[in-house]
């Protein structure tokens, strides 16, 4: 074999080593992601460069190893999370973000008065009516005799109807659902819950001596106080639950049946907190240089912890 013979068989082998160095390197030494989520995102530490995923769903080819991924979603929270991409292998994720919540300032309290008109009618004691929360309808007890009769006054066709009676009542509240379509009347330390819908009314199966309570957005469980413990009421299961929660009524709101949001104050700053129900466990949402917060309630968008502080009103927007 002549020298130069021997030169083109070594180039030649050369060059099929380093194709196929290449090709392992570019074509074979990788795997695939696949990631679905609820929102679009970007996944940093997979590349050199953030792989952009436009929709919901990806899948993209990536080198193998181990790798601290970090995944991004415009106002929402990151996702860290350890990824091995194993070679010829596709890795499935499912990622759900969770929203970033942001602190709006919704003006000044002052500023932001209800809308007055007259009543055709005079109330008795103040505690004793209360607006829906849409204020079409007036809820009030009237004194006739021996009774005590609960009204309804719609505004639109001011109308007055009446709903029930109740007897030997003193020290009495009214309290009306978020839904409208729930009443509850407070005689001294028992309560009775009066269903617009069903037409009924009964003794619940707890009592209280304070004179706050809060309803759940679909009106299936109250919060009330007892004694300086928290407890929560199922209508459903006509049951008591106590809130394992060091803060008192004032402090929280219902975010959905299953989730309140309360705060707690330090010296510097407030802290807002999500509490579980059903899992009895809390999870820090969000901290503010704001102090006191006061008549804190959920939008009825159900989408904002609308509260006051310093004489100016607030949103915290939970979700997007």
């Amino acid at each position: 074999m002549s020298l130069r013979l021997e030169k083109i068989l070594v180039l030649f082998f050369t060059l099929i080593l380093c194709s196929l160095i290449l090709a392992w390197s570019f074509f074979l030494n990788f795997g695939e992601i696949e990631i679905t989520s609820n929102h679009p995102f970007e996944i940093h530490g997979l590349a050199k460069q953030p792989i952009v995923c436009s929709s919901t769903f990806c899948l993209e080819k990536v080198p193998i190893g181990q790798f601290n991924v970090t995944f991004k979603s415009d106002k929402f929270k990151d996702i860290n999370a350890n990824v091995e991409i194993r070679r010829w292998r596709r890795t499935e994720a499912i990622l759900t973000f969770e929203y970033k919540p942001v602190l709006i300032e919704a003006g000044n309290v002052d500023s932001l008065g209800d809308v007055t008109f007259e009543i055709p009618f005079e109330l008795e004691q103040s505690s004793n009516f209360i607006w829906d929360q849409n204020k079409h309808n007036l809820a009030y007890l009237k004194t006739n005799g021996t009774k005590t009769e609960l009204m309804l006054w719609s505004k639109s066709d001011q109308k007055e109807t009446k709903i029930t009676n109740f007897y030997d009542f003193e020290d009495t509240q009214i309290y009306w659902g978020k839904t409208g379509e729930k009443i509850i009347v407070r005689n001294k330390t028992d309560f009775y819950l009066v269903d617009l819908t069903k037409k009924l009314k009964y003794k619940t199966q707890f009592s209280s001596d304070s004179k706050s309570l809060r309803f759940s957005p679909n009106d299936q469980k109250i919060i009330y106080s007892q004694a300086g413990s928290l407890y929560f009421y199922d209508f459903d299961l006509k049951e008591s639950f106590w809130l394992d929660l060091p803060i008192r009524l004032p402090e929280l709101a219902w975010q959905n049946e299953n989730t309140l949001l309360y705060f707690q104050n330090t010296e510097t700053e407030t802290n807002f907190f999500e509490y579980d129900l059903e899992e009895g466990s809390s999870r820090f949402v969000f901290n503010s240089l704001l102090l006191n917060p006061q008549n804190l309630q959920i939008s009825t968008r159900g989408k904002e912890l609308e509260f006051e502080s310093e004489g100016k009103k607030y949103e915290l927007r939970l979700v997007d």
